[in-house]
């Protein structure tokens, strides 16, 4: 089989599990969306053959795996191979334009109220999920990511389409929109890695970065004592949901927001389980290296919408404040009282408003950047009034109640954004300090007509 010549050379996991890296970018979660069949590619496990001989009996696990594998073929998850021969799981679900891709969505989050309105691709990455199993053999990077997410687009026909991604996806997505302007026509970013490096290890906040630190030595000592035990090689899946319960103070900004039976179905996967995922996570981000992509950032044309927690302990939020200010026409809703997974903790206003911008209207509580933090607003938009409007970009690294008296040029400071807990309630209009004019449509293009976009 031909394979992508552009793509880096195989990369050999150094069998290190940094669990820390693994949990700070790329959470262990899980969901279960409408079944619903794929028109392509071929099912997840194939039907059992007519028996010609004698079986040999199963072990009690491989019947529970092939029993699970049979139930998600019959869910519609289906399989397809890229150039290098990699076998990447994918299922479509709903109807209506724009069709929405999501990489690793099946293990990111619940996104049924997508698909209540749109047609949704998801699929499993490589080295994730239900997709080819991670090991020292399988070349895992960022350009082979984005190739696969071609690939995907490529075996579904899509033409134009709407890209949504969490944590490292987020990142993912746009730095494949910029790579294909052309294919790009809205994008969603939850929770996004930073775009730099620097960023992400620097941009904390004295409160946050020590938040972070006393969750996740919390979360360590209590795995610790769970190896010690030898319960991740005796029970590998049990090891996975305690991982799961530990990082959970670390993930959600209410620790009660994490849903157990997520991460029961998760940690079926063994790609999900902390060492193999642990490993995927430390060939990546080592691949990675010192990464900067504010240069390939300002390259996307398509809208952006950047959904970011303030308590968010796995990327820091002033990366979302520095996305928002490189892509050209970005704008960021910042949620109070939420960590790292928008979309599962505050679905009340995370859906309401991407399904809003999906369908071609910015949401009335996301606001561009100030300007004076390095990005530039489209040419199009009407500049606002100074006060409440323009500052929801601003990086959340302090609370401030003297909204109105601010000049545009003082240090960037947060808002509190309570009245954002009534988003999708009929409660609106909350930005005092903002023209109604400047409310437009991402891109300042109409809506989207009834079968446009893929």
């Amino acid at each position: 089989m031909e394979r992508v010549s552009s793509l880096p050379g195989r990369l050999r996991a150094n069998g290190r599990r940094r669990f820390l890296v693994a949990a700070a970018l790329l959470p262990l979660a899980a969901c279960a969306t409408s079944p619903a069949a794929a028109p392509q590619g071929r099912p997840l496990a194939e039907p059992p053959a007519a028996a010609v001989s004698t079986p040999v009996p199963e072990t009690a696990a491989a019947e529970a795996r092939r029993g699970r594998e049979t139930a998600e073929a019959a869910a519609g998850w289906r399989m397809l191979e890229t150039a290098d021969g990699v076998e990447l799981a994918y299922r479509v679900v709903g109807s209506g334009a724009p069709t929405v891709v999501v990489p690793a969505g099946s293990i990111m989050g619940g996104m049924e109220p997508l698909a209540a309105r749109h047609r949704v691709v998801f699929y499993d990455p490589r080295g994730r999920g239900r997709s080819t199993r991670f090991g020292p053999e399988l070349p895992v990077s960022l350009a082979h990511d984005l190739a696969d997410l071609e690939a995907v687009r490529a075996a579904l026909e899509l033409d134009r389409f709407a890209l949504l991604g969490v944590s490292y996806y987020g990142t993912l997505v746009a730095l494949y929109a910029a790579e294909h302007p052309e294919r790009v026509e809205r994008l969603v970013m939850a929770g996004p890695m930073a775009l730099s490096a620097a960023t992400f290890a620097t941009g904390w906040g004295e409160e946050l970065a020590a938040a972070k630190a006393a969750a996740d030595g919390a979360a360590e000592a209590e795995l610790a004592a769970l190896r010690d035990e030898g319960l991740e090689e005796a029970d590998p899946a049990a090891f996975c949901r305690a991982y799961a319960r530990a990082y959970a103070p670390g993930l959600y900004a209410d620790p009660a927001r994490h849903d157990p039976a997520a991460a029961e179905e998760t940690c079926e996967l063994p790609n999900e389980r902390p060492a193999s995922f642990g490993a995927w996570a430390g060939a990546l981000f080592g691949a990675l290296g010192e990464w900067d992509f504010a240069d390939r950032l300002r390259g996307v044309r398509a809208p952006a919408l950047v959904l970011q927690g303030r308590r968010d302990f796995r990327t820091p939020p002033a990366g979302a404040t520095e996305i928002g200010a490189t892509i050209p026409d970005a704008r960021v809703l910042w949620l109070d009282d939420t960590g790292h997974l928008p979309l599962e903790e505050r679905p009340d206003v995370a859906y309401p408003a991407i399904l809003e911008f999906l369908a071609g209207e910015w949401p009335e509580a996301a606001a561009a950047p100030p300007s004076h933090l390095g990005g530039h607003r489209p040419a199009e938009a009407e500049p606002c009034e100074q006060g409440a409007g323009d500052r929801r970009g601003d990086p959340p690294d302090a609370m401030a109640a003297d909204v109105e008296d601010r000049e545009l040029a003082d240090p960037p400071r947060a808002l509190d954004l309570a009245p954002l807990d009534r988003l999708g309630t009929g409660e609106r209009g909350q930005r005092q300090g903002h023209d109604r004019g400047h409310r437009r449509r991402p891109g300042g293009r109409r809506p989207l007509a009834d079968g446009v976009g893929g």
